[in-house]
């Protein structure tokens, strides 16, 4: 006979219900509609990346976007748990009964695992907030391969390198860094109020000492990465546009950074303030400062250089911007390798006078239109020569639309609305010399005399202006 344990035992079969394939298939659809198009956007980049056979630059991006992740991820969680961990170490040894009943309610709802839903809440938002440092990865390279210039801006001498490579990436770290720290102030101040660290017995909360001390510890942390954003800022708005040229202006300059200095030292003020609270146990001071911080930030990082640009800057802007203006021209000819191209003014050119440019725009507008003929382009070339006849050269001792130097009285350098009427003379005569040798009908050019268009005038015109003021057509 055989061993009951040799016998075979039917075994019940587990069956599929239908209501498991629908779940299945509902998870599998959300999973596709929620991943399916990164999924999709990602191997047809792989493909492209493969097809020019530059994996290379495809496995490079992947693993900075990754590194970013992981480092600010990890980051979040080790600042996170350190936290809760310090305010699960400073809670009360017993619960006090006269707690809150939300807080009562939590912890019937969770018991035990009150902790265990803390800290994974921290990963919920480790995630959350490590996500948006993938976008990065671009400033991310650029910081790593970081490399000087050797040029110096006019402002505060550092080289350009620093604003191309470091400041993007440095601006976001500390962006980043503030705004963990909010969420960890929340978490653990969360973390205080179920551990028992804050009593509510009365209208006002009593705290407990070691609690007061690990959030000011915090509140002082976050003054002082502002602090450094500050800093930072100093560089961001003398390099971004925010007045007539791109980079500082007259109002950035004496306004706003003289306003951002006196925040980082109100910041730091705070932050020793916020500091003092683990010796007084009193908020009161801190608290002042803060509410000190946010009126100057209003009134002297919004208000005053609004101020100051409106009355100081505006009413007399030419003479204001100027420096600023000169530092924008040299930052561009540095930037296009200009630097070395010796600039000729010719002082002794004849010049035509900035109120006569309302005598070409009307030559040009009778006789130069649309549609024109030879009868036109001869009356307006006898027209702008009579007005180039007028043109000369200011002479010693006679002011002259902002051109002569009276109290010097020597010749200086034209103004630019003078220049301006010169160029637009010369290009108007330089129009009807063209378009008076280009018999035919072409675009926007229309010869009534000549409607057809020719073969023959496929080409272009090359105009030239000699030293002597001559225009020459050369076919």
């Amino acid at each position: 006979m055989r061993r009951s344990s040799d016998l075979s035992v039917d075994r019940p079969r587990r069956r599929i219900s239908g209501r498991g394939v629908l779940i299945g298939i509902g998870a599998l659809f959300l999973f596709v509609l929620i991943f399916g198009r990164a999924i999709a956007r990602f191997y047809v980049d792989f493909l492209w990346h493969d097809a020019l056979g530059r994996n290379d630059v495809f496995w490079g991006v992947l693993q900075a976007k990754l590194t970013l992740f992981g480092v600010f991820f990890v980051a979040f969680i080790v600042i996170a748990g350190l936290n809760l961990l310090i305010a699960d170490r400073a809670a009360p040894t017993q619960f006090p009964a006269n707690v809150h009943p939300y807080v009562e309610r939590f912890h019937e709802l969770f018991g035990q695992r009150l902790r265990v839903v803390r800290y994974g809440i921290a990963l919920l938002f480790a995630l959350l907030l490590a996500l948006p440092a993938v976008a990065l990865w671009q400033d991310w390279l650029l910081f790593r391969n970081a490399r000087e210039f050797g040029i110096a801006d006019a402002q505060f001498s550092a080289d350009i390198g620093f604003y191309v490579f470091q400041l993007p990436f440095l601006s976001f770290l500390l962006n980043w860094l503030y705004a963990a720290l909010i969420v960890v102030l929340l978490l653990t101040a969360a973390a205080h109020i179920l551990n028992g660290g804050v009593v509510f017995v009365s209208p006002v909360p009593v705290i407990r000492q070691a609690t007061k001390a690990h959030i000011a510890v915090l509140l002082a942390v976050l003054a002082v990465v502002k602090a450094a954003d500050y800093w930072l800022d100093r560089y961001a708005v003398t390099s971004s546009q925010t007045g007539i040229v791109q980079g500082a202006t007259y109002s950035v300059v004496n306004a706003q950074l003289p306003a951002i200095m006196l925040l980082i030292l109100i910041a730091l003020l705070t932050a020793g303030l916020y500091l003092s609270v683990v010796r007084t146990g009193s908020f009161r001071m801190p608290l002042i400062a803060s509410a000190l911080w946010l009126v100057v930030a209003l009134v002297g990082g919004v208000i005053y250089p609004a101020v100051v640009q409106a009355l100081v800057v505006n009413p007399n802007q030419q003479e204001r911007e100027q420096e600023y203006i000169a530092r924008n021209v040299d930052a561009t000819r540095e930037a296009l390798n200009l630097t070395d191209v010796d600039v000729d003014v010719p002082l002794d050119h004849p010049l035509l006078q900035p109120a006569r440019l309302r005598e070409v725009r009307a030559v040009m507008s009778r006789h130069v239109g649309v549609v024109r003929d030879a009868l036109s382009l001869s009356s307006a070339a006898g027209a702008l020569g009579s007005i180039a006849g007028n043109m000369r050269t200011p002479e010693r001792g006679v002011v002259e639309h902002g051109d002569i130097d009276a109290d010097a009285g020597s010749r200086v350098e034209p103004s630019r609305r003078t220049w301006e009427a010169t160029n637009i003379l010369t290009v108007a005569t330089a129009m009807v010399a063209a378009a008076t040798a280009r018999t035919e009908s072409r675009g926007c050019h229309r010869r009534s005399d000549h409607p057809e268009t020719r073969p023959e005038w496929v080409r272009h015109l090359d105009v030239t202006l000699d030293s002597t003021g001559t225009i020459t057509l050369t076919p």
